[in-house]
């Protein structure tokens, strides 16, 4: 069952999903139903029909992709779409944002600092200031306790995030030529924090279909 907390220390909101990948999906949508439906409405009205018809048939190709790579993670994202009342392939646009044809104007950055107590990470988000208001800070926990820790806009897999082995990742968005065959960048920033190492990650990397657009960092 979904929890959520609202301290005032806190500057985002705290969701603690938990149960298998399509219940922590359908808490997520169940709990932010009527943003997720917001949101998905703007961004029909953003593109043209041409253009959200093309980047759908992208979303369904990189879904026959997704089921069979990583099919937790497509469980999710059903989850989400169920709980929220939405079309499945409309939430798998918004989370792909790779399947439209325009191009990001900026993008954001991220750093590492190394100590002798570990490795301190910073990001910055270089996001339109509306976009604030629909971040949260999601705790996946699972029989073993926290298996994740992940900053998300409602509706999202997640940008940003540190798993239960200490592997944590930053969106390094230097813009790059676009590509919109293979799985979006939020769908490989799940897969690399299911690792328990970097090395692992970065050989998972290396192996998956990425779509173009954005570069990953993980530490």
């Amino acid at each position: 069952m979904a929890e959520i907390n609202r301290s005032p220390l806190a500057t985002l909101p705290v969701v603690v999903l938990s149960g298998t990948s399509a219940q922590r999906g359908q808490q997520h949508g169940r709990m932010f139903a009527t943003r997720i439906s917001h949101v998905i409405t703007k961004m029909k009205e953003r593109y043209s029909p041409v253009s959200l018809n093309r980047a759908r048939e992208n979303a369904n190709i990189s879904w026959n992709i997704l089921q069979n790579r990583a099919p937790e993670i497509s469980e999710e994202i059903a989850g989400i779409a169920s709980g929220a009342n939405c079309d499945c392939i409309d939430i798998y646009c918004y989370i792909g944002f790779e399947f439209f044809d325009a191009h990001a104007e900026s993008g954001c950055s991220g750093l590492a600092i190394t100590t002798t107590r570990g490795a301190v990470l910073g990001q910055n988000w270089d996001a339109a200031p509306e976009m604030h208001s629909d971040l949260v800070f999601f705790l996946h926990v699972g029989g073993k306790g926290l298996d994740l820790a992940m900053v998300a806009s409602v509706g999202t897999l997640g940008w940003v995030g540190v798993n239960r082995s200490g592997v944590g990742l930053l969106t390094n968005d230097v813009m790059l030529d676009k590509s919109t065959s293979g799985i979006p960048s939020q769908v490989v920033r799940r897969l690399l924090l299911a690792e328990s190492n970097v090395s692992s990650a970065v050989e998972t990397l290396k192996q998956l279909p990425v779509m173009g657009g954005a570069q990953l960092f993980v530490r």
